[in-house]
């Protein structure tokens, strides 16, 4: 329901914003952020009541929020002004709706047909303290110049994340020591509202480290004031007051590193001499490290506090003045309250001043930790199986194959042709019939030439009776003539028997008769050579290989594989490459060259024409170059690398 600032509505819930006057010392939009986590006791109050304060510092007449805690989601407007709200809000619910996916700070500027006039649509992210974004929060910024937008949005993304920062200390014991403090104390710099919502805008850790270490030691009184960043459980000095240089190999360097690293060791703040509070120790037992640095530093009082996200130990803040004003355990309890509000901005900067390489480094970091923790088998098991595939994948070998499309062919093919022009009187054979050796194929009409014959063997007879009669007479001329009369016919009869034989086409050897069906040309007349039949020999198989151009130059002879064919793919039949015919052809549309294969055992059921797949065993290759060759080609190819 949208709240207009000038009239609430009844239905406002019993929990109240912190109202102005709450604010006299707070004047800022940041401190009154961290008032109202100062204030509120839960997640929704809060969110209300900053989204009350944000719509005032832009002067907003409309704005919105939505954010999702686990299973509970949270939807604030607020309105001011006397216009009607119904005016904004369906644009900003739906410019709030479309920031929801972005997850970054968006701005939309809409300009009055006349052009003179601006307003502007502006979101940013809220996030959980642990970092993922939860929701956003959007409002509309009217009357606005066209370059003062990105100095707006920016303002806007800075109260989104000191909201989300801030929103983690709701009911916190720092929470609650910061509403019990005096105002003298809530009007110092470090610890209070004013450093808080300022580490939003240094542009470095090491810059934020340097103010916070130098007005420590100016408001505190000491003498030296040194904050140290917690890196692989290990502390690393950042900045100390007073010194523009740090010489890290120095003798008092070390000594104040080595207590950091004894405070963060102890998980509790530690003060030397005597100071209590509920986590610290007043004696030296047991801290020699912090004794040694205080002896190194003429015996002053020396402290240390251990900032934490979430339990989560983040730096270390040592400090050192005086002996004669040592650490009291107020103040180190106070102390520590504060820099634990500061302690989400310290959090936030190292990690944006990491870059690439550092953010790769602690994901591996990250992943590691959740691996060697107890209770992580499944996890160690899973990430040593990953190991262990990828050395697989980079210098493990395996056999590479290529896989062609081939096709049966005969190895030999027998072609029949008609012996004369006839007319064909029969056709029982047709392809794929399996014949024996001397089977009728086809027949030709051969009346013709048997009258041919009779009329030969007649001529046959009347040439013997004319011999016979010229050696009755005695006329040997006669004779003679009669005998040459019968040997010519006796070779013209040879002739026609011949051509009566060739008018049955009968099948050469046993084989199968892979073209030729002639049965609907039965009547009509063949020519000499027409083809009629062609027949190949059973179990005389070769595979007919179609390889693409991408793998011509991996196939060569005597290399072995199996083939499959469709009609039996259960069946691979082994062969062994026989040669690679050197051109290319086209074929189904695509450039390929021809291999012959020869089959290593005989198989009956197979039938030329028969098509399959062929796998060519070309060797052993690098695993991952038989994953990824083929996308490195096409890259080479298309973008020349």
């Amino acid at each position: 329901m949208a709240r207009n600032e000038t009239s609430p509505a009844s239905s406002e819930p019993a929990f109240e914003a912190p109202s102005p006057a709450a604010f006299e010392a707070r004047d800022d939009a940041y401190a009154q952020v961290i008032a109202c986590a100062q204030q509120c006791p839960s997640q929704p109050q809060f969110l209300a009541s900053v989204l009350r304060v944000i719509a005032r510092h832009f002067r907003s007449p409309y704005a919105a929020l939505h954010v999702r805690y686990a299973a509970e989601v949270v939807q604030e407007d607020w309105h001011t002004g006397s216009g009607d709200p119904n005016f904004w809000k369906p644009g900003v619910q739906t410019f709030l709706t479309d920031s929801l996916t972005v997850n970054r700070p968006r701005a939309r500027l809409l300009k009055s047909k006349a052009g003179d006039t601006c307003v502007a649509f502006l979101s940013a992210p809220l996030h959980d303290p642990s970092g993922p974004a939860i929701g956003a929060l959007a409002l509309v910024a009217a009357p606005i110049e066209e370059q003062d937008l990105a100095a707006r949005l920016a303002s806007l993304e800075a109260l989104a994340r000191l909201a989300s920062f801030a929103a983690a200390f709701l009911g916190s014991e720092a929470a609650a020591g910061r509403r019990g403090q005096s105002d003298d104390y809530a009007a110092s710099r470090i610890g209070s509202t004013a450093p808080l919502a300022q580490a939003v805008g240094f542009g470095s850790l090491t810059e934020l480290a340097f103010a916070v270490v130098n007005d420590l030691c100016n408001r505190l009184g000491c003498q030296q004031v040194a904050l140290g960043m917690v890196r692989r459980q290990k502390v690393d000095v950042l900045a100390v007051s007073g010194l523009d240089t740090l010489h890290r190999q120095s003798p008092g360097m070390v000594a104040l590193r080595g207590a950091m690293e004894e405070c963060l060791d102890a998980r509790r703040a530690i003060v030397l001499p005597a100071g209590t509070d509920d986590e610290s120790d007043t004696g030296t037992t047991g801290y020699r490290l912090h004794a040694q640095w205080q002896a190194a530093c003429t015996h002053d009082a020396v402290a240390s506090v251990l900032l934490r996200v979430h339990g989560q130990p983040v730096a270390v803040v040592s400090l050192r003045r005086s002996i004669v004003e040592p650490f009291t355990a107020e103040q180190i309890g106070d102390l520590r309250a504060r820099l634990d509000a500061l302690a989400p901005a310290i959090e936030l900067l190292r990690r944006a001043d990491r870059g690439v390489v550092r953010h790769a480094l602690d994901g591996l970091r990250r992943g590691a930790n959740v691996v060697t923790s107890p209770g992580r088998a499944m996890s160690r098991v899973l990430v040593a199986s990953g190991v262990l595939l990828l050395g697989t994948l980079l210098f493990g070998t395996w056999n590479y194959e290529i896989a062609v499309p081939a096709a049966v062919a005969p190895a030999r093919v027998r072609h029949l042709a008609a012996p004369f022009e006839a007319v064909l009187a029969d056709a029982p054979a047709v392809q794929g019939d399996v014949v024996r050796q001397g089977q009728l194929l086809c027949a030709f009409d051969d009346t013709e030439l048997r009258q041919q014959q009779r009329q030969l063997l007649a001529e046959w007879r009347v040439a013997q009776r004319s011999f016979d009669r010229a050696l009755a007479e005695d006329s040997p001329v006669e004779a003679q003539l009669a005998r040459a009369q019968q040997e010519l016919v006796d070779a013209r009869l040879a002739i026609v028997q011949r051509r009566i034989d060739l008018s049955r086409v009968r099948a050469p050897f046993d084989g199968i008769v892979i073209r030729g069906d002639h049965r609907k040309g039965i009547g009509g007349v063949v020519k000499q050579g027409e083809p009629l039949f062609e027949l190949a020999p059973m179990g005389a198989w070769t595979f007919a290989l179609r390889v693409p151009d991408a793998a011509a130059a991996e196939l060569t002879p005597a290399l072995s594989g199996f083939f499959a064919t469709f009609a039996r793919p259960e069946k691979p039949i082994g062969f062994t490459v026989d040669r690679v015919l050197p051109e290319a052809e086209i074929r189904d549309h695509r450039n390929v060259f021809l291999a012959e294969a020869r089959p290593e055992e005989s198989v009956e059921w197979l039938r030329p024409g028969m098509e399959g797949v062929a796998k060519v065993h070309v060797g052993r290759r690098p695993i991952w170059w038989i994953l990824l060759h083929r996308m490195i080609d096409y890259l080479r190819i298309h973008l020349w690398l």
